[in-house]
């Protein structure tokens, strides 16, 4: 089987083949625009689109992944576009907007973006990069925690995704702003007592940060800028 698709590498290196594999990846594009590429099989999409071998589809869906034009997620198989102005000769660009404190509430967050975080596609498991950015973890108040199974450790970046209407559930980690400066913890609403808990999990025994409902509505000493939806660990 390996021979075989080498063999048909090899032929595609004529300039006649390559302006036909050409023509694929633009077909497999516009599909990826109504549907997940990665609920098809090779022959199932050589045949719709009327592509005389498999492995032509396999090599044209390979470089565009390549390119960052299609993102595969190796966890689930997905094969989709990535949403968003995220994409650059084949890494995704996050925009970084500096540290984040698992801590106490004391880098200052001025929405202005830092630089770039690069990443190969397969590194973010969603390809919906709307919203999408980087934080840098300071501190190891959170170095417990779970997100998309992983701890913060200090030095460890962030990824947050904004969205529109956001309420946070009881139990999402969440970027918050707090008179002015950025902090990541896990959310917790007492109804009871109208206050919001910020919750470290930490191998340390920390308190929490505890935010007044009526502060956070009629001072804006509190907001919450995003959910934290995984991390990039930078620990050895």
């Amino acid at each position: 089987m390996q021979v075989l698709y080498t063999r048909i590498l090899h032929k595609i290196s004529r300039p006649s083949i390559l302006e036909a594999m050409n023509a694929v990846q633009e077909q497999l594009l516009k599909l990826a625009e109504t549907m997940d590429l990665g609920e098809m099989t090779y022959y199932q999409l050589s045949k719709d689109l009327g592509v005389d071998h498999p492995f032509k589809v396999k090599y044209a869906l390979d470089q565009l992944v390549k390119k960052g034009h299609l993102l595969r997620n190796l966890q689930t198989g997905s094969i989709s576009k990535p949403k968003g102005d995220a994409r650059t000769t084949g890494l995704i660009n996050i925009p970084y907007y500096g540290e984040v404190n698992c801590g106490e509430a004391l880098a200052f967050a001025n929405n202005q973006i830092k630089s770039y975080l690069k990443l190969s596609p397969s590194v973010i498991g969603s390809s919906n990069l709307k919203g999408v950015f980087a934080l840098k973890a300071i501190g190891s108040s959170m170095n417990d925690a779970s997100i998309n199974g992983k701890a913060v450790n200090e030095g460890d970046y962030i990824i947050a995704k904004k969205e529109e209407a956001y309420a946070p559930k009881n139990g999402d980690y969440v970027i918050s702003i707090i008179w002015g400066a950025a902090n990541l913890k896990r959310f917790h609403r007492d109804i009871k007592h109208r206050q919001i808990l910020l919750l470290s999990q930490s191998t340390d025994d920390l308190p929490p940060i505890v935010i007044s409902e009526q502060d956070a509505n009629e001072l804006g000493a509190y907001s919450i800028a995003a959910k934290a939806i995984d991390v990039i660990p930078m620990s050895v």
